[in-house]
């Protein structure tokens, strides 16, 4: 349920300024009730899905969340010969997430921006049609989920016929400080040749503070989970948008959009409550794996760093083998690479004649890691082709490498390891090489196809409808190109929130077809 009551006034002030201010009130409540069963010890009749045909024990979980937040703001827009303005903006929240001294902690976090539309000021400029530069400065505060304060105990379960319960494995933290993002931001528009070029350009740089995550923590301190506010992380970065009309006739014209984004990450520091606590925090590991590769904040490196076990290298940088010809690895973890792109876009072809139109969408993604458990579990179970081609099951996978000397030189070592022994060694699930199983999160990808056709105006006048559109479309078209086998970089799973990077064994992403009907009034 959200309440919300809103007050306007608009005033002009004189012949050259306005001013437009709006102040108000919220009320945001949240009430969930959640039933949920399942089991995974499989049915007693196969095809009966129902938790009466479980062999096993049924796992019920009841939840209800609870969550209100109450709010005021306010606004003020001051604008001059509408061709200046100035926004300012305010907003208090309290939140029953968050408490400070038994009551709902408030936050407050501001803005002001400003913008010019300057072409107003150059008629003479034929080729200008339209120009605007604007700036700004914003802050945003955010809460948490319910009941991330304090100690709570799991529902009851049934042990030789005992009632058990015990505290649940997150630890909960009682000084909680509200999430906060400060940005600055930049940028101009321009239209320009008649409308047929467009460019839209923003620079912004972004630090977050007090982040609210879950890192996991040694077990023997008798969870698995810490809710921490962690430290500062810094965004900086661009976002360009160009569009244009190559061609336009009466009959046929072609309009074409790309869009760019990059954005460069950081962490600043690893505080918390003002104070620094290490240089280094866990955010999240692919738990399967014995050591697990982890998702690692690091001051001075990006937020999603992967770190692991790498092959040992000669210092001519040859890998190590040891005497069986399996990889040696690194002494310590190291850092195999970064879950973030380098960049991001996309394009946009739009092709109409008469009343016909061709719509495509190609996005892509340069950059970036993953971990992959779908090729580590292949490799390691013999379920990819890999592991069967070229004979290598009879004959074995031909390694080289080098092998450390009583000296301590290395000297050049070739030799046939049998195929279970290669695979399940360095691929494995125990003591493997990590970045074996990173892969380049790169791609192009033909996203969308539409195919329409705009029915004759005697066919919309019957309904008095404006037009009538039939829309051929077509979605997840095709995987152009993809550094990573078996799997599709676009479409990872087992990631949300900060958690990225792992890839837990994702579906193949799912091709799309559909026929659309579009009647406008």
């Amino acid at each position: 349920m959200n309440y919300l009551a809103t007050a306007n006034i608009r005033k002009d002030l004189g012949e050259q300024f306005n001013i437009n201010v709006t102040v108000g009130g919220n009320i945001m409540r949240q009430n969930a009730k959640l039933f949920t069963g399942s089991t995974t010890t499989g049915l007693g009749s196969a095809g009966v899905y129902t938790l009466a045909n479980s062999l096993g024990p049924v796992l019920i979980t009841e939840q209800n969340p609870r969550k209100q937040i109450n709010s005021v703001f306010g606004t003020a827009t001051i604008g001059f010969t509408n061709s200046v303005f100035l926004e300012l903006t305010g907003r208090n929240d309290w939140s029953s997430t968050l408490l400070r001294n038994g009551s709902p902690r408030p936050y407050f976090y501001p803005s002001a921006s400003t913008s010019i539309i300057f072409s107003d000021w150059i008629k003479n400029a034929d080729w200008l049609n339209f120009g605007k530069l604007r700036a700004g400065i914003a802050q945003v505060g955010n809460d948490t989920d319910p009941y991330n304060l304090f100690t709570v105990y799991q529902a009851p379960i049934q042990f030789n016929g005992q009632s058990m319960t015990g505290v649940d494995p997150t630890r909960r933290n009682p000084n909680l400080l509200p999430e906060m993002s400060t940005e600055k931001e930049a940028g101009i528009e321009l239209k320009m040749l008649n409308n047929r070029f467009g460019i839209d350009f923003t620079y912004y740089d972004r630090i977050t503070k007090n982040q609210i995550i879950s890192i996991p923590v040694s077990q023997t301190t008798g969870y698995t989970n810490s809710i921490i506010n962690l430290g500062k992380i810094n965004n900086r970065g661009i976002e360009i948008r160009v569009d244009g009309t190559p061609v336009k006739s009466q009959n046929f014209s072609w309009n074409i959009a790309v869009n760019f984004s990059r954005n460069i990450n950081k962490v600043l520091d690893l505080a918390q409550n003002g104070q620094e606590i290490t240089d280094r925090v866990v955010i999240g590991q692919e738990r399967r794996m014995t050591p697990p590769v982890a998702l690692v904040a690091v001051k001075g490196q990006p937020l999603g760093t992967l770190y692991g076990f790498d092959y040992a290298y000669d210092n001519q940088g040859r890998k190590i083998l040891d005497s069986a010809g399996l990889y040696q690895l690194t002494n310590t973890t190291v850092p195999l690479g970064s879950v973030y792109p380098d960049f991001v876009g996309g394009i946009t072809n739009a092709f109409s004649y008469k009343n016909i139109s061709l719509r495509t969408l190609i996005d892509f993604s340069q950059g970036g890691k993953f971990f992959s458990y779908t090729n580590m579990y292949g490799k390691y179970s013999g379920l990819l082709a890999e592991t069967a081609e070229n004979g290598i099951r009879e004959n074995g996978v031909p390694v080289s490498g080098v092998v450390e000397q009583s000296d301590g030189s290395y000297a050049p070592y070739s030799v046939n390891v049998p195929a279970k022994t290669y695979y399940q060694a360095n691929f494995g699930r125990n003591n493997n090489v990590h970045s074996a199983n990173i892969y380049d999160a790169s791609y192009i990808y033909l996203r969308e196809v539409t195919l329409g056709y705009q029915l004759p105006g005697s066919w919309s006048e019957k309904i008095n409808s404006d037009n009538i559109t039939l829309s051929l479309y077509g979605r997840n078209l095709w995987l152009i190109k993809s550094n990573a086998p078996n799997v599709d970089p676009s479409n990872l799973a087992n990631g949300s929130g900060n958690i990225q990077g792992f890839e837990g064994g994702a579906l193949p992403s799912v091709r799309s077809f559909g026929l659309n009907l579009n009647i406008a009034f």
